[in-house]
């Protein structure tokens, strides 16, 4: 990109935030809110309608996950570690 296309979005994104418009009016500082029964949606577009709810951004995402795993019971993280471990996709013979 050249700078002269950076700026634009960089004043588009500071208005809208301003303005609080887009997804900048969904946007939340509450870090408290994680929900583990989110799932990545790993195929097909998404669909705006049923994406409504508060936004955050990736790495606060990160993070609380990180942070309510490590908050869990042993014997919860043994059980929430086991069953997400996927089974092999290949075997030897």
């Amino acid at each position: 990109m050249m700078n002269d296309e950076i700026s634009e979005l960089i004043t588009l994104g500071e208005k809208a935030r301003k303005n609080k418009s887009g997804i900048w009016g969904k946007v939340t500082s509450d870090l408290t809110m994680f929900d583990p029964k989110l799932l990545f949606r790993s195929h097909g577009a998404p669909n705006a309608a049923q994406d409504k709810g508060p936004v955050i951004m990736p790495k606060l995402f990160r993070r609380q996950s990180t942070f309510a795993i490590a908050k869990l019971p042993r014997s919860a993280l043994v059980t929430f570690l086991t069953l997400r471990v996927p089974e092999p996709s290949c075997s030897a013979t």
